[in-house]
């Protein structure tokens, strides 16, 4: 189960007893992001969470950078990279992974 998925029945739970709508909180908005960008959200936290970025700015903010990113990286094509462009990020990534994605090799590293 999702981390949202578990915060979200912890919600359902309290508001069972409370007999009060839950409110989210921004960490829970920003981890149900992306299952909103990608609609996977029901009905009931995708208007929770609507009602949290009407009214808190720093989420909306954040809501804001995250849809542009996804939008802007949905369209980047292969041959939109530049070949050399293309064969250093392979390079790089040969280098990481052959060494271990734990020893943050090839970061910032140059061959010259």
């Amino acid at each position: 189960m999702t981390d949202w998925k578990r915060l979200l029945l912890r919600r359902l739970v309290r508001t069972r007893r409370d007999d009060a709508p839950p409110e989210l909180i921004c960490r829970e908005v920003v981890e149900m992001v992306t299952a909103y960008l990608d609609d996977a959200l029901a009905p009931g936290p995708r208007a929770a969470l609507e009602r949290h970025l009407a009214d808190c700015p720093h989420c909306d903010a954040y809501f804001a950078q995250i849809r542009l990113v996804r939008e802007a990286a949905g369209r980047v094509e292969p041959e939109d990279v530049p070949p050399q462009a293309r064969r250093e990020l392979l390079d790089l990534f040969a280098r990481w992974q052959a060494d271990g994605p734990e020893s943050g090799a090839g970061a910032g590293t140059s061959d010259g």
